[in-house]
């Protein structure tokens, strides 16, 4: 019952965040659910956002098969797989810097794609569409294993303990 509008019940430094292009994701699931906003979506205290710079990038590491091993090896687990991914485990995920153009720009397209694709009017009902992001989100796995410089050997621990 404060202030001038139906969202200001309580100060919030932060309310010109949610007006950014941001990252979204919800905390307990049982596989990476990270999604991009365009569209200045509010989220409550059961989520959480990123903002700033080469979001698209970020996203697709996160959203990565490397992403959730390490989720899986590092935060809170809940049952039947479901882990808490909450800000203190994901902001510890290691992102590499952006130095390897010729691996950074073709994720970044691949994001982009799949954006298109999962924003497109029928998605949800679209097996071709849904096996196309599927097959985008594996070419960017492949590119993030090389990020990371995996090996062979690491690779395969990686595509055995994470199930997505």
């Amino acid at each position: 019952d404060q202030g001038d509008y139906w969202w200001e019940l309580r100060p919030c430094d932060y309310y010109c965040e949610f007006e950014k292009e941001k990252i979204i994701w919800q905390e307990m699931s049982n596989e990476p659910s990270f999604a991009y906003d365009k569209k200045r979506f509010l989220i409550n205290q059961t989520a959480y956002m990123i903002t700033g710079n080469n979001l698209k990038y970020i996203i697709a590491i996160l959203n990565s098969r490397v992403s959730m091993w390490y989720m899986q090896n590092t935060a809170y687990s809940l049952s039947k797989g479901a882990q808490r991914w909450i800000k203190q485990y994901v902001e510890r995920v290691p992102i590499p810097p952006i130095k390897n153009e010729q691996i950074v720009n073709p994720i970044i397209n691949l994001v982009d794609q799949i954006l298109d694709i999962t924003e497109s009017q029928g998605y949800e009902q679209d097996q071709n569409k849904q096996k196309k992001v599927k097959e985008f989100t594996e070419k960017i796995d492949e590119l993030v294993y090389k990020l990371y410089d995996l090996t062979d050997e690491e690779k395969s621990i990686i595509k055995e303990l994470v199930y997505i």
